[in-house]
């Protein structure tokens, strides 16, 4: 595993290439291309180090980047959608509400009137 540099045991240098990329296309092919390893070997020792899938890292790692977006109120959701990686303004709702129970107006809401 070592030859390939970590790719899934959740240290700096792996949230470090993640986010450096989480506004791309994030899929398995691109993830392999960015740790230059094959997508099945990819696959597997991901979710062998980890226990999570890949699409389920990134998208931990897209909404943790969101909440931190949303807390600066200049910032349009819009444009925080399209930062960390969503081509939509709905698909990024939708996630957000999963993950948070709230949308990300809510969730800014909320935030920001904590930090007042």
């Amino acid at each position: 595993m070592e030859a390939y540099g970590s790719v899934g045991n959740g240290n700096d240098a792996e949230y470090g290439r993640l986010h450096a990329h989480l506004a791309d296309d994030l899929t398995i092919e691109r993830l392999s291309e960015i740790f230059t390893i094959s997508t099945s070997h990819m696959r597997k020792i991901y979710k062998d180090e980890t226990g999570m899938t890949i699409k389920d890292r990134v998208s931990e790692r897209r909404l943790a980047a969101a909440r931190t977006l949303l807390g600066d109120p200049r910032l349009k959701i819009q444009e925080i959608a399209d930062q960390v990686g969503y081509l939509t303004v709905q698909s990024f709702t939708k996630a957000f509400k999963m993950e948070t129970g709230k949308t990300p107006g809510e969730y800014r809401a909320e935030l920001l009137r904590v930090n007042a």
